[in-house]
This record gives C-alpha cells, sequence and structure tokens, in this order.
C-alpha cells in the first residue's frame, strides 16, 4: 500500500521482491504486510538526479569561457 501513488509506484515481481519506480519529487509511505500479518513501513523521498545535468553545465563552462 502506498500513501501518495502520485510520488511513486510499487509493482510485487516476486513473492519476496517489490519493485519501487519514483515517478514524482516527494515523498510518501510504502507498508508491506508479512505473511505473520506484521507491518513494515518505508518512508520514501524522491528527488530528482541532477548528476548529469551538472556534468553538462561543467563541460560547457569549459568549452564556453566566459569572460
Amino acid at each position: 500500500m502506498l500513501g501518495n501513488a502520485e510520488v511513486v509506484e510499487a509493482i510485487a515481481v516476486r513473492p519476496r521482491e517489490v519493485l519501487v519506480n519514483g515517478k514524482a519529487r516527494g515523498e510518501t509511505t510504502l507498508i508491506i504486510w508479512q505473511k505473520d500479518g506484521k507491518r513494515l513501513a518505508f518512508n520514501l523521498t524522491v528527488r530528482p538526479n541532477t548528476s548529469k545535468v551538472d556534468a553538462i553545465n561543467r563541460l560547457l563552462k569549459q568549452v564556453i569561457k566566459d569572460p
């Protein structure tokens, strides 16, 4: 169960495996029920990965030397 399905999607891919995909920036909670009825709760935060954009910006600054 997801607190906010607009932030992430969770797909059970195997009996003991869940795939979680970030869809939008934000926070939510993922709750997984175990066979014994106990719950596992995970607080999830989705943030954009800007490492590629940062690398391109550094490269551009090297190529286009601002006066």
